[in-house]
């Protein structure tokens, strides 16, 4: 019984040094790596899929796919974007899909909608140009030496900013997903780490999100 409790602590120790509140995360870099953030759940608004549409099987039809390397293996991986047909109400896509070489597709939709670069939601040309891919639907971002994120936009709706929901495709989940003014994407001290700078109301305080820490959350600046 000692055995199996010390057992216990020592894994439990483990797993809590790779957690610790702003932590730095290692950069060096390797194939198969996924990232350890620690996602406030406060940064994670639910996607807009009512009951109602849940229960019905809707049509989709594809708009884009964009092939690119986004684990570092050297083998293609994809990402698919969908728009349900006939559809009335606003944005360009509602759903995506992300592929990763060797292992079974994963998807999340918005029936809120997600929108093209400036067609709603103003990007400026600074963040549109460390965009990865060829595409004003998806920004791609080198997050970390060993780690990238997909971003993309929803509907801007009269005062209050649109939907910013950022994509681990590594995790396979969602680290961000909130209205949000994106303005500014950096990397202030040229380590490999970038820094989103945004406000989630217009005219508000700029809020950043660090990926240099794992352990995510907005932190106002003055």
């Amino acid at each position: 019984m000692k055995h199996y409790l010390s057992v216990f602590v020592s894994v439990f120790l483990l797993s809590c040094s790779t957690g610790t509140k702003n932590e730095q995360i290692s950069g060096a870099a390797t194939s198969n790596k996924k990232s350890i953030y620690v996602v406030d759940p406060e940064l994670v608004d639910e996607l807009f899929i009512v009951e109602s549409h849940n229960q019905q099987e809707y049509p989709f039809k594809e708009v884009e796919t964009q092939i690119v390397d986004l684990n570092e293996d050297g083998k293609d991986d994809k990402i698919t974007l969908f728009i349900i047909e006939n559809w009335g109400d606003p944005g360009n896509f509602q759903k995506i899909r992300v592929e990763l070489s060797g292992e079974e597709p994963y998807e999340f939709s918005n029936y809120g909608g997600w929108v093209t670069f400036n067609d709603n939601y103003s990007i400026s040309e600074e963040i549109v140009a460390k965009n990865q891919l060829e595409s004003q639907n998806i920004l791609l971002l080198n997050a970390t030496p060993n780690s990238k994120l997909i971003v993309l936009f929803g509907w801007v709706y009269a005062s209050e900013p649109g939907l910013v929901t950022i994509i681990d495709p590594l995790e396979r989940r969602i680290l961000f997903n909130k209205q949000w003014d994106l303005q500014q994407v950096t990397d202030i001290d040229s380590d490999g780490f970038l820094e989103l700078h945004g406000k989630s109301v217009f005219g508000g305080t700029t809020e950043v999100l660090d990926f240099g820490n794992s352990n995510l959350k907005l932190q106002k600046i003055n």
